[in-house]
């Protein structure tokens, strides 16, 4: 945990005045030491992204390609995940949800028109 790119990710979004929220089906409660009490640990994904304006997903583990991510972005404030680990490129995408699948080409990225043309 206390190594991890996760750690600069957060970093730069509270610099950037975000209030954080974070999952992690593996470190949980481990990472609370590393986090400063400045991030929100949560119990569960759907806990993380509920009301959330964003999510980002940085982090390989097999369960967050197994969420329903439509279901989720429906919890969602403004439903806009980054994907930094390119794993939820096969999720179809309901409109109104902008996907950014990071270190891709931007004709990757789903935005809400190019879902409606999908739907």
């Amino acid at each position: 945990v206390r190594e991890s790119p996760t750690l600069a990710v957060i970093e730069a979004l509270i610099r950037a005045g975000a209030s954080v929220k974070a999952y992690d089906p593996v470190a949980g409660p481990q990472a609370r030491p590393y986090l400063d009490g400045r991030v929100r640990v949560c119990q569960t994904a759907d806990e993380a992204l509920a009301e959330a304006d964003a999510a980002v997903l940085v982090t390989a583990w097999p369960e967050f390609a197994a969420l329903d991510w439509p279901a989720m972005c429906r919890r969602m404030r403004q439903p806009i995940v980054g994907d930094g680990r390119n794993m939820l490129r096969s999720v179809r995408w309901p409109a109104g949800v902008t996907y950014l699948p990071i270190g891709q080409a931007p004709s990757m990225a789903v935005s809400d028109a190019e879902a409606v043309a999908r739907s």
